[in-house]
């Protein structure tokens, strides 16, 4: 036996020695219909199946491989053409699972290839303010579904690098979690005559604050609203090395 196929051998015994299945049991891929209008993705996740819904390719990559948007480049295509899919799956596939086998399809269907590479990326920092005592702390085992806003400083950075299409590195120093809700505008916009917004409502047991569905006024810029609404600061920190997959080579994938 070669070393080739014994090494093919042996990985796959070890898979399923661990109970790690790398592949969907069976998977549909196809174009998604191109509707006029706003198209929005759509994941269902159950037991034994995920459907995906106006999927574009960078955001299967940016999922399989946990990436975000910035650190994703291939051709214009994969930030425009949609696809559908539905794969079913062993039941009690854990999430680190799910994403291999994310990994396998892209590699077998859209004949996937890449590369990592180390470029230079403008990047901010997200600071601890002055006043944090605007933070809403949230139990760790909350089980309000209004805590679904909630996260860790680090899951917030995140969240603010997908609004800047730049990495957003936490540096607050802030451990636990917390609830984020930002109203803001890209453009100025005068401060009504009632003075500033209103305060959120009054946070559950768990801490999180039962909003009504009605934001209040919006008047300051993203950077603006971190700081006056969470008592946080954003600011620029200059080009950082990041961790970056380069698409070499990628398929849209026949219909089937």
């Amino acid at each position: 036996m070669s070393s080739a196929r014994l090494y093919c051998l042996l990985t796959l015994m070890a898979a399923a020695a661990f109970g790690q299945p790398r592949e969907f049991d069976a998977a549909s891929v196809k174009p998604a219909a191109q509707n006029e209008g706003l198209i929005q993705p759509i994941e269902e996740v159950t037991p034994g199946r995920i459907t995906i819904r106006n999927y574009v390719v960078k955001k299967l990559v940016m999922e399989a491989y946990e990436l975000s948007r910035f650190q994703v480049d291939g051709p214009p295509w994969i930030e425009r053409d949609r696809f559908d899919i539905v794969a079913t799956k062993p039941s009690g596939t854990g999430a680190d699972d799910q994403r291999a086998m994310l990994q396998s399809l892209l590699a077998s269907r859209f004949h996937l290839v890449q590369h990592r590479e180390t470029r230079q990326l403008q990047t901010y920092v997200l600071l601890a303010g002055q006043d944090t005592s605007k933070l809403h702390a949230v139990k760790e085992d909350a089980t309000d579904p209004a805590c679904g806003r909630s996260g860790t400083m680090a899951r917030f950075a995140q969240n603010l690098a997908t609004i800047l299409d730049k990495p957003v590195i936490d540096q607050t120093g802030i451990s636990g979690r917390y609830y984020f809700i930002l109203t803001w505008s890209s453009q100025p916009v005068v401060v009504p005559q009632g003075g500033a917004p209103p305060p959120p409502p009054p946070p559950s047991a768990d801490g999180c604050p039962s909003w009504s569905g009605k934001m209040p006024p919006v008047e300051s810029n993203l950077f603006g609203a971190v700081r006056e609404q969470m008592g946080l600061r954003l600011e620029h920190k200059g080009a950082v090395p990041i961790d970056v997959m380069v698409l070499d080579h990628v398929e849209r994938p026949s219909k089937n």
